[in-house]
């Protein structure tokens, strides 16, 4: 991936990156934590939703 394509597709923050590795799915820390708490989710349009 290209430093371009390492922001946030919610907010525009840049991706999470941990030891060098970002996120597959490109999410900031606050989102990234958001998701694993399971308080927003992808649906089938591969679209963020609460």
């Amino acid at each position: 991936m290209e430093n371009k394509d390492l922001v946030c597709p919610i907010c525009g923050e840049p991706t999470n990156v941990y030891y060098g590795n970002a996120r597959k799915d490109r999410l900031c820390y606050k989102h990234g934590m958001m998701a694993n708490k399971k308080e927003i989710i992808l649906n089938e349009n591969g679209i963020y939703s609460k």
